[in-house]
């Protein structure tokens, strides 16, 4: 009787740990990575939107970018 109920207390131990010993879910870090990229992907389009309804004379062209370092130095 004393086997049976270690055998037992054993086994119930060991049902416990299995989730412990498993490891990682990939499948829930692969969607956090996806969910991540895709939030990523949509600040990208509203800052690019943004930039694109800016009018031009705000924006500062490549030339004008250098012209104006060269008169400040």
């Amino acid at each position: 009787m004393k086997n049976l109920t270690l055998m037992a207390a054993g086994l119930a131990a060991l049902a416990c740990s299995l989730a412990a010993l498993a490891g990682p879910d990939f499948a829930v870090i692969e969607k956090g990575r996806a969910a991540k990229r895709a939030e990523q992907r949509a600040q990208r389009r509203v800052l690019q939107s943004d930039a694109a309804s800016e009018p031009a004379a705000v924006r500062p062209q490549p030339e004008q970018a250098g012209a104006a370092d060269q008169r400040g130095s």
